[in-house]
């Protein structure tokens, strides 16, 4: 099942270059059309969020809206057969949280246990969408926010059953690309420089490691020198030269499998933004100090 979930994820690929093709697992399903389709909508609020119960399977876009002045960073992920919900959102807290050999573990355990789909992080006012393509069976909505905020509070999780009806919906043609690549100064983003506002972009994970692609806004002279200076100097607790950041909510792409992708249009207004990966590596060293860092311009 895992490599049927993955295939269906890396289809994503596969309608850049215009093809849409159901993945060798949907062989039995019942197949219907699906020019004119909605996308899924997942609103938040303050007190968690609400999603369907069930949609039919195939490419899905999911909108996300909140009305939580603390924003939502949903992400979809599928269990492992007989991997227990509850011990795997404890995983999660500790792979994002914990410290030492202890968050290590917990963060290889995550990638053993599931498969995490990216999703997309947004803020009031700003509706974002990603797009992924589902295969039958339980997937899981999570607001990561909720474990970043209070580690050892609770967290809103969403069952989501795709089902054996599938479902043909084309997403919003990609117009920009961001991957994710191992090189041999560590891992990197390309992305480019510009993109116009409400772009759809494909978010790929060509790396050998969970990633996850944020996006946050910063002043109009920020460079990524200056901002990988400012999480050396925070992660080492000593002040930052500067602060580059203007806002302190996240958009972008959440945590996603090694060689997966998604489609995301995080709705950004018009401005500069830094791309960042805050995850750990496994010397607790974080990536965007490492230089994990492009900054961009929206217009």
């Amino acid at each position: 099942m895992r490599t049927a979930v993955r295939a269906s994820a890396a289809l994503l690929a596969a309608i850049v270059a215009g093809a849409l093709v159901a993945p060798p697992a949907q062989a039995a399903a019942e197949a219907s059309g699906g020019t004119q389709c909605q996308p899924v909508a997942v609103s938040g609020s303050t007190t968690g969020f609400t999603s369907p119960d069930s949609v039919p399977s195939g490419i899905r876009t999911f909108q996300v809206t909140t009305t939580n002045p603390s924003g939502v960073v949903l992400g979809l992920f599928r269990l492992d057969p007989g991997v227990n919900l509850d011990n795997f959102v404890g995983l999660l807290r500790v792979a994002f949280a914990g410290q030492g050999q202890e968050r290590i573990e917990a963060g290889e355990a995550v990638k053993e246990q599931s498969t995490l789909l990216g999703g997309v992080a947004t803020i009031v006012g700003r509706p974002a969408t990603f797009t992924q393509t589902l295969v039958p069976g339980t997937y899981y909505l999570i607001n990561y926010r909720d474990i970043l905020s209070n580690p050892t509070g609770s967290v809103g999780v969403r069952p989501l059953t795709a089902t054996n009806q599938w479902q043909s919906c084309l997403p919003a043609q990609p117009r920009a690309t961001i991957e994710i690549v191992n090189t041999a100064d560590g891992m990197r983003f390309r992305a480019p420089a510009t993109v116009r506002q409400g772009t759809s972009t494909l978010v790929a994970n060509l790396s050998d490691r969970i990633q996850e692609a944020v996006i946050r806004p910063v002043t109009a002279t920020a460079t990524p020198g200056e901002i990988q200076q400012f999480f050396q100097a925070v992660d080492s607790g000593q002040a930052p030269p500067s602060n580059p950041f203007i806002g302190l909510l996240p958009q972008g792409m959440p945590v996603i499998h090694p060689s997966l992708a998604t489609i995301i249009q995080p709705n950004l207004a018009p401005g500069r933004y830094a791309l960042l990966s805050f995850l750990l590596d496994d010397a607790g060293v974080r990536y965007a100090a490492q230089g994990m860092v492009v900054v961009f311009d929206v217009i």
